[in-house]
């Protein structure tokens, strides 16, 4: 029915029914378009979250019993170490040693404890707290496929290390394609973000379309980068016990994938979000490292023609030199045919 043939009630309705109709395609339109656009980078973010998920499980129920009979050892370990001292202390009041007698078969002593700790896994670790929680065995499995490897929380069973090669074969090559996915978005919408204040008059429906023509400053991605390493900086001096410079070196060992290990996150609630702060902090490492490479690029190509123009080695002198020889071997072969005619 026409809306002129309608009540006013029902040219009312009928008008917000179409209003809501609109707003309805429109945004459904709208996620249709972020959706096209942002699945394929969400799907990835997510199978590498649930790849660390999994193998935190794995190595949790592999690792897991492992540490509880380590530290029955090591507590078995401890009580042995105390009797020997408690009886040599007895022995040498009683005979009335010398000090420095004390001090040679104390040493033996200690030196037979730390060879029998080294040989559990607990040795590099705060032997009272447990490491291979679901938190922990999360943490361990990211430090696995980021290559940052901390080496604060190791495999210590063959099954476990037989798995890590395993677990990292297939997680390495997938951190590199999601650091190269994000790496690519970022360089694409700091490019843009770039334009837009360099020359605002610049074509902004490109939606971060590629323009290999157009390169980024390389202080502008650095600045970014360094921004973000100390707005990180803040963030991990409220979770750990570190000074801002001691947030700010772990956070660089990090993201370089150095990981000394010197310093490790203490608190298993933070894990999670270490692992998002650095992942997006690696991406934006290939960024920088992809800007770079790209003005480095274009300056020693710029540099070679300049040189290459000075002393005539340039593609068009080389090319005038090569197209008489095509003429000419052209000409000869017109010539042979017309003899054999």
């Amino acid at each position: 029915m026409p809306s002129t043939c309608l009540k006013p009630q029902q040219r009312k309705d009928h008008l917000y029914l179409t209003c809501a109709e609109n707003f309805a395609h429109s945004l459904l339109a709208t996620i249709g378009h972020v959706s096209r656009f942002w699945f394929t980078h969400l799907l990835l973010l997510c199978i590498l979250l649930g790849y660390a998920i999994i193998g935190a499980l794995v190595f949790k129920s592999v690792e897991g019993p492992n540490e509880m009979t380590d530290r029955l050892s090591l507590q078995l370990i401890r009580s042995q170490s105390k009797a020997q001292l408690w009886s040599l202390c007895i022995d040498e009041s009683a005979n009335g040693s010398l000090v420095q007698q004390w001090n040679r078969k104390s040493d033996i002593i200690f030196e037979q404890f730390e060879s029998r700790l080294n040989k559990l896994s607990l040795v590099n670790s705060n032997s009272s707290k447990e490491l291979w929680t679901f938190w922990g065995a999360l943490f361990y499995s990211t430090t696995v496929f980021t290559t940052i490897g901390y080496g604060n929380i190791v495999p210590s069973t063959t099954l476990g290390r037989s798995l890590t090669i395993l677990y990292a074969s297939i997680g390495i090559p997938l951190l590199l394609m999601v650091l190269a996915d994000f790496g690519k978005i970022f360089t694409h919408g700091l490019k843009a973000v770039w334009a837009a204040v360099t020359d605002p008059g610049r074509n902004r429906r490109r939606n971060f379309e590629v323009d290999d023509q157009f390169n980024l400053p390389p202080w502008v991605a650095l600045f970014v980068l360094f921004s973000y390493m100390l707005a990180g900086a803040s963030m991990f001096i409220q979770w750990e016990t570190w000074t801002y410079f001691e947030a700010f070196y772990f956070i660089f060992v990090s993201m370089s994938t150095i990981g000394f290990g010197d310093y490790v996150p203490e608190h298993p609630i933070y894990m999670m979000a270490t692992f998002v702060y650095l992942l997006f902090g690696m991406a934006l490492t290939s960024m920088c490292i992809n800007v770079v490479q790209e003005s480095l690029t274009a300056n020693f190509r710029r540099a070679a023609d300049k040189i290459g123009g000075r002393i005539g080695w340039t593609e068009k002198c080389i090319d005038e030199e090569q197209q008489p020889e095509v003429k000419s071997n052209d000409e000869i072969g017109r010539a042979s045919c017309r003899e054999r005619v």
